[in-house]
């Protein structure tokens, strides 16, 4: 909708703040420099529009990215589990509690057991169990990837296949900023009730205009039927065509609005390094294939997407679905992908669309909801059956 006169460089500070945990001198001198040198327009622009805070303190410079509302897409790669989440929480605790920066994996291994206990006092961890080490491996990898933490000597792949060897780490700077804020009765609700539900009905304490930057920021898309008075508001002209424009000017990027969503297009040499969608995998063409055959399927008068485009269909419905996908076209599919049953099939596929905010569920009654940006992307396979064109219409 709006253009930049800005260059790419221009851009930049912008997007990687975005797009990064933190900056850091240490690590990439330049982007960390191009951060400082702009330093109040920056500050100033994230507290007015997606009302963020952006801390530089010791050669660090992090966003502090509150989203509008908590998804499933927001997670952290690679963790997994509730236990995967739970040992970064500890990993972290460990660091705030010794104090030093560096340290070997035979003392973390050791005291975190001790702390993480039942209300009776009984230990909930196993390191004899193969399960409980993979979850230790995913956190500490999701800290390195984060800059949190760093190995300085020995290798954890060796612990976590035969409980032998040490491992040196190193707390960066980048791990001070780093924490978990939860309300009360959230914290109570996901860890006490084991409700993950709790998390859509937090209520925002931000306007309008904020949950409008925020979700376009941190989300693929904005959706009417997730926050419709934000969506309301960024709907007339006026509002849609200022927003167009500020994101044009400083991220380089461009808004899209339908009537039942609005996201934001980002050029292809932007997402170097990013987890993108579609990615070139099968279950992407899966993913892109089913997306196609629903809007036909809406389009024949088969499924009734409701006011805001979105489709509600049983979860076995959504199965028959995918067995419809996977009938038509999976001769053109690799032996991974046809091995899997249905059921895993479209399992799969719930996930890589719920990750992506392009499906909802199943809720409590065992309802999925198809987002209206999944109707955005589909996929055809060319005449001569080999490849799949990706299409975005």
């Amino acid at each position: 909708m709006s253009r930049s006169d800005r260059t790419p460089e221009q851009h930049r500070p912008y997007v990687d703040l975005v797009d990064r945990v933190a900056i850091t001198r240490a690590t990439d001198r330049a982007a960390y420099n191009r951060v400082r040198g702009r330093l109040d327009e920056l500050r100033a622009w994230f507290a007015e529009n997606p009302g963020w805070q952006l801390i530089d303190s010791h050669g660090v410079a992090r966003l502090v990215k509150t989203p509008a509302r908590a998804g499933s897409g927001q997670g952290i790669a690679p963790l997994q589990s509730p236990l995967d989440y739970e040992l970064l929480a500890w990993v972290l605790w460990f660091g705030e509690k010794t104090e030093a920066e560096q340290f070997i994996l035979s003392e973390l291994v050791e005291e975190i057991p001790l702390q993480a206990t039942d209300d009776d006092g009984a230990a909930r961890l196993d390191w004899k169990l193969r399960p409980h080490r993979d979850s230790l491996e995913r956190a500490i990898r999701a800290l390195e990837a984060m800059g949190a933490l760093r190995t300085v000597n020995g290798e954890l792949s060796t612990w976590v296949r035969s409980r032998e060897g040490d491992t040196l780490y190193e707390f960066t700077g980048v791990a001070q900023h780093l924490h978990i804020d939860l309300p009360d009765a959230l914290y109570d609700a996901l860890v006490l009730d084991d409700d993950p539900h709790a998390l859509k009905r937090g209520e925002s304490t931000a306007g309008e205009r904020e949950r409008v930057y925020r979700t376009l920021l941190l989300s693929p898309a904005l959706h009417a039927a997730d926050d419709p008075e934000a969506f309301a508001w960024l709907s007339r002209r006026d509002r849609r065509e200022s927003v167009a424009r500020d994101i044009a000017e400083q991220f380089g990027w461009e808004l899209e609005m339908t009537s039942g969503y609005a996201a934001l297009l980002r050029p292809i040499a932007d997402a170097v390094g990013r987890r993108v969608f579609p990615a070139r995998s099968a279950l992407s063409h899966a993913a892109l294939l089913l997306g196609g055959h629903l809007r036909e399927q809406v389009q024949t008068g088969v499924l009734t997407a409701d006011a805001h485009e979105c489709i509600t269909l049983p979860q076995a419905a959504f199965e028959t679905q995918v067995l419809e996908v996977r009938t038509r076209w999976g001769n053109n599919w690799g032996v991974g992908l046809n091995a899997h049953k249905l059921e895993a099939l479209a399992e799969a596929l719930l996930s890589e669309l719920r990750d992506w905010d392009m499906l909802q569920g199943p809720d409590r009654d065992g309802y999925v909801t198809v987002m209206p940006l999944a109707a955005r992307f589909s996929g055809v396979y060319r005449e001569h059956g080999e490849g799949l064109d990706m299409r975005e219409d």
